[in-house]
């Protein structure tokens, strides 16, 4: 990605892509970490006792359930990603040429 945005823009913007992605990663982190928290404390979750039925499944939606979702809207957006291995040699090329001739 970074050498398209260089390809269109003639820019390169390594440190803005992993500080956008450092923080979408923190920020999903921080966000799931308190949804989990709120939905446990809904289920009736208490520490260091045999847990109720609900606080297992709110366990295993918020463990298993949801990250498969999410992987799975992943795939779907993925998909229709088109930057393959050739399309990067192309504008790897095209960027080499530029800085040569700069």
């Amino acid at each position: 990605m970074i050498d398209f945005d260089e390809y269109q823009t003639g820019q390169r913007k390594e440190g803005a892509y992993f500080a956008v992605w450092n923080f979408v990663r923190k920020g999903a982190t921080g966000i799931a970490a308190m949804f989990t928290g709120f939905g446990l404390e809904l289920a009736g979750f208490r520490p260091n006792v045999e847990q109720t039925e609900a606080a297992r499944w709110t366990i295993l939606a918020f463990y298993g359930g949801l990250p498969a979702v999410c992987y799975l809207i992943g795939t779907v957006l993925f998909a229709r990603f088109s930057l393959d291995q050739a399309e990067h040699a192309r504008i790897r090329a095209e960027l080499d040429a530029r800085a040569l001739g700069r």
